[in-house]
């Protein structure tokens, strides 16, 4: 049986151009394997009309709070405008390829290898096109706790 996902957007804070994943592709506990493709007017387009590698920090970094974000919806918290999530870092960020050319179709897929109950986290991030990967990184997170806001900081 296939499961529907929510949208992306209902589960992140990035809205229009700046929500750079499509679709949930796959779900299982610690993974999530999500569809990008790349814009023909995208933002980040460099001079020669490709995306840059470098963007695939960005979508592993959506795509981790993605993750966060379907595990709430999955517990039954449907309202996730409160929740506060940041990229604190990234090591061992290894970019295969240089660019990706426009239209193509990517996996973006993220790995929970650690998580503490103080809301600190690591991802293992990874983008594919086809069978060829893109990037993958290792990334450090953080999500506020549900009774913390930015605002109380």
């Amino acid at each position: 049986m296939t499961m529907l996902y929510p949208s992306i957007e209902s589960l992140i804070p990035h809205r229009g151009n700046m929500c750079l994943l499509d679709r949930i592709l796959d779900y299982r506990s610690n993974y999530i394997e999500i569809a990008a493709h790349v814009q023909e007017h995208a933002w980040y387009l460099n001079r020669a009309g490709e995306m840059p590698s470098w963007i695939a920090l960005e979508m592993m970094a959506q795509a981790a709070a993605a993750y966060s974000g379907l595990e709430r919806w999955l517990d039954g918290q449907t309202d996730q405008s409160s929740r506060v999530g940041m990229l604190l870092g990234t090591r061992e960020l290894s970019l295969l390829k240089p660019t990706v050319a426009i239209n193509s179709e990517l996996r973006v897929i993220a790995h929970q290898t650690y998580r503490d109950s103080a809301g600190m986290g690591a991802i293992q991030g990874e983008l594919w096109h086809g069978d060829a990967q893109i990037a993958t990184a290792l990334l450090k997170v953080y999500e506020l706790p549900a009774d913390i806001s930015m605002d109380s900081l």
